[in-house]
This record gives C-alpha cells, sequence and structure tokens, in this order.
C-alpha cells in the first residue's frame, strides 16, 4: 500500500507491544524517500523499473556548458553534456547550436565520452548575442528526450 498505510501504521504503534512497534518502526522507515539536497519532492528511480517514463529519464542527458543562463567568451565555445544514466547502451549524442538569427549548425553523432560528451561546433560566439544549444541521445532503442540551454555571447 505504499504511503498510503502510513496514517493507520502510525495509529497503531501507538497502541502497539514493543516488537509491534519495532516492525511498525522498520516499515515507516522503508517508506521514507531517499534525501536529495537538490530540490523537493524528489524520490529514488530504481533502474530496474519497468516503466516508459523511467526508460525517458535514464536516456535524458544534461546539458552542462555552457549552463543556461550564463554568459560564455566570444570565440569557439564546447559544448558539454553529461552522459546519460542508462549505461547499458552505446548512445550517440546528437548536439545543435543555433543563434538568435536561427543559424543552426548540427554535431551529427558523437561516440560517448567518459563521463562526459563534448563537441565544439564551428559557429563562433559573438558578443551581445544570444544562443541556443541542444543535446539528446540515440541509442538502439531510439531517440531521448532533448536537453538544451540558452546563453549569451560575452
Amino acid at each position: 500500500m505504499g504511503s498510503a498505510a502510513q496514517p493507520k501504521l502510525r495509529e497503531a504503534e501507538g497502541k502497539a507491544s514493543a516488537e509491534a512497534k519495532a516492525r511498525i518502526a522498520k516499515v515507516l522507515e522503508e517508506l521514507r524517500p531517499d534525501p536529495y539536497p537538490v530540490a523537493f519532492g524528489l524520490i529514488r528511480v530504481r533502474a530496474d523499473q519497468n516503466s516508459e517514463h523511467v526508460a525517458l529519464l535514464r536516456k535524458f542527458p544534461s546539458a552542462f556548458s555552457p549552463a543556461d543562463g550564463s554568459v560564455a567568451a566570444p570565440g569557439a565555445v564546447k559544448l558539454v553534456a553529461g552522459n546519460i544514466a542508462s549505461a547499458d547502451s552505446k548512445a550517440k549524442y546528437s548536439f545543435e547550436i543555433e543563434n538568435a538569427a536561427g543559424e543552426k549548425e548540427s554535431s551529427g553523432a558523437v561516440e560517448q565520452g567518459q563521463k562526459q560528451t563534448e563537441w565544439t561546433p564551428k559557429m563562433q560566439i559573438k558578443s551581445g548575442e544570444k544562443y541556443t544549444w541542444r543535446v539528446f541521445v540515440e541509442d538502439a532503442k531510439g531517440r531521448g528526450p532533448v536537453a538544451d540551454a540558452k546563453f549569451r555571447g560575452n
């Protein structure tokens, strides 16, 4: 019953024997989500869950650098994506960068790096201009979700 059982377990805990209290405390402890300092409301997702949503989360790369809202030096820029959690696949990363005028450059398939995957586009960053870059992963099971970040030239 999961967390739906918590109120009844807490109610029974007050009236239970010492042995029953210990068992109830153990069950309640297992129902508590793991603490994550990043944000509120997060719970651990187990890799072996057979869910389409979990599979998509495991194929979601992070747009690491330049970070969303950051400022980059003019000239060449290196796009850095954090690797996906699904380590069982031979993933290929695809990058794209777009400037405010709508000019785009795409990477094609990039081999996954050790802990992160990088690509340096030919497009040069210009001072004061806004850019959006995107990254997604393709493996034998298909294309994953797109991560993106917006930044501007310094």
